[in-house]
């Protein structure tokens, strides 16, 4: 599976097997540990909900990162249950993100 994003003369490109691929190189490089997906501003271009989905698939992803609370409020209402860790959280108000989480 790709997804394309186009715009002028320059795109993203990205292959989910590639990700996976690298998820388990860090896996087998790091050994037992936990594994966090930065995520934050929209995956660097990449997209946010495209990458989560992604991570939320792979048992061997535990985190994902956001930048701020507003997109770990995004991610729980795409469905993705796993822990998020956000790094910054005056975007949104404390109920805003209770009742997403």
């Amino acid at each position: 599976m790709h997804a394309h994003s186009h715009h002028l003369r320059t795109w993203v490109e990205i292959n989910k097997n590639a990700f996976l691929g690298n998820i388990q190189a860090l896996n087998r490089a790091i050994g037992p540990s936990q594994l966090g997906i930065v995520v934050k501003g929209n995956a660097y271009g990449h997209g946010m909900e495209l990458i989560a989905g992604w991570a939320q698939e792979n048992p061997l992803v535990d985190w994902l990162f956001t930048a701020s609370s507003q997109e770990a409020c995004v991610l729980r209402q795409q469905g993705i249950t796993k822990p998020i860790c956000a790094m910054t959280y005056y975007d949104t108000s404390y109920e805003q993100v209770i009742q997403a989480h």
